[in-house]
């Protein structure tokens, strides 16, 4: 399908598009409904560009972090949960709600892996840093990877190490990586309502891991309004 950040069909090159649709997306690196959320605005996307292929679509990330309290080494995931939700058993029924959410999109998330919950106001920053730099298919490709570090590989988004590795095997030259730490908390506004959060034009604005055809129809209802 192309990145995510912008696309446009191959054959409008030489004349201006007829439309233009911008989609924000406020997410954490943490939430695995992000990571969902992320794969069915991929499949909305697809589908909107084969009916309507003229059309640009820019994404706006906005990184939020959901627990800027955590210390910033991070705290044992396992007991993080166990006391969050109340039990192993509950622990275990949500992560069978979530694997099943994400198998429905071709995800298969490792929790046995993940060691830690992980403070995300490093990944917050440093994602915000790259915003400044890179362009937008290599923007796309480091949420990717870091997603992946903590969901698939059970890494640590707090460590500095971790993540410019994943960033430059993403294709972020070394040089642009922020060359310490941000000190402190992430804080960033966004929708009460939690995340993921998408906004369409500014108008339309949907929360959770919305289903592709869901998302599709505000795409499609933000660009008949805009004509």
């Amino acid at each position: 399908m192309g990145n995510l950040h912008e696309q446009q069909s191959a054959h409008s090159g030489d004349r201006v598009a007829s439309a233009v649709l911008t989609i924000e997306v406020w997410f954490d690196f943490i939430c695995p409904w992000c990571l969902i959320g992320k794969r069915q605005l991929q499949l909305a996307l697809r589908e909107l560009h084969q009916t309507r292929p003229e059309v640009v679509v820019r994404v706006q990330w906005h990184g939020l972090s959901l627990l800027p309290d955590l210390p910033l080494e991070g705290v044992p995931y396992v007991e993080f949960y166990r006391h969050r939700l109340g039990g192993d058993d509950a622990v275990r029924q949500r992560q069978q709600q979530v694997q099943a959410a994400a198998a429905t999109v071709g995800i298969e998330i490792n929790f046995p892996a993940i060691q830690r919950m992980p403070n995300t106001a490093l990944a917050h920053h440093t994602f915000r840093h790259l915003q400044t730099t890179e362009p937008a298919e290599r923007l796309d490709a480091v949420l990717e990877s870091w997603f992946h570090l903590h969901f698939i590989d059970g890494g640590d988004l707090g460590d500095a190490a971790s993540l410019a590795r994943c960033a430059e095997a993403s294709g972020v030259p070394a040089e642009h990586l922020p060359k310490s730490a941000a000190p402190g908390a992430f804080h960033a506004a966004g929708p009460a309502n939690g995340v993921p959060a998408f906004r369409i034009n500014g108008r339309y604005q949907l929360t959770g891991a919305v289903p592709p055809a869901q998302l599709l129809s505000a795409m499609r209802m933000a660009l008949d309004e805009a004509h």
